[in-house]
């Protein structure tokens, strides 16, 4: 619970930080499309444009070395998608074996504190981050599974029942992108790919298009 507690506090503050400091500092918007490598049907990169939505406030320690707290949360666009199941992905198949398993994981939050190394090409940016996260939200315990011996359109049909738990989870975060600066390099927009490992079979790798505001003139001696 602690440990919940420190990383929105962290993000807070550099929030804070960054607003009130106006200078060497950057607030990103983030959208996203995640996928795992763990889930029953292998590495899955959602069908949605997007399900991964976030802020990260960045703050200069010395030359080009900065550091950056960031916070994300799983969504979809897709009005199709009212079940939190749908927003999540599958571990398990539904079969006895798995009986006291987590099936599906969903309705996530991720808070990252990094620290990050950028290199100025001009008006073009590369950057590279490393750090810590941590991930709370809802996962599903195959509890029981049951088929009646019908079929439908999609094969046998079989009925399940889940309990929902509250997990927490600590890991590691990296990140790596391309920005490209404009309007005074007051305004940066770019790309970037992150992966987040918290368990052997809770791993994501996210796919992101930034747009940012920069407090000050960037890559500045």
């Amino acid at each position: 619970m602690m440990l919940k507690t420190i990383f929105p506090t962290a993000l807070l503050a550099l929030c804070s930080l960054t607003t009130h400091a106006q200078r060497d500092a950057r607030v990103q918007l983030q959208l996203g499309n995640w996928g795992s490598s763990k889930s029953s049907s292998g590495f899955v990169l959602f069908r949605t444009p997007a399900n991964v939505a976030g802020v990260t406030a960045e703050h200069r320690i010395y030359k080009n070395l900065y550091v950056k707290a960031g916070y994300q949360r799983w969504i979809s666009v897709s009005k199709f998608d009212t079940n939190p199941k749908h927003l999540s992905y599958s571990i398990n198949e539904y079969d006895a074996a798995n009986l006291g398993a987590i099936s599906f994981r969903s309705d996530y939050s991720m808070v990252d504190v990094l620290a990050t190394y950028r290199l100025p090409l001009g008006r073009h940016e590369l950057y590279a981050s490393g750090g810590i996260s941590t991930a709370f939200g809802k996962d599903y315990i195959l509890t029981h599974t049951a088929g009646d011996g019908s079929f439908g359109d999609w094969g046998c049909i079989v009925f399940t029942e889940y309990e929902e738990i509250k997990a927490h989870h600590i890991g590691a975060t990296w990140e790596a992108g391309y920005n490209y600066n404009f309007a005074h390099q007051r305004l940066n927009i770019g790309t970037s790919i992150s992966g987040q490992h918290y368990a052997s079979d809770f791993n994501l790798y996210t796919i992101k298009l930034n747009l940012g505001y920069n407090f000050n003139i960037l890559n500045r001696k």
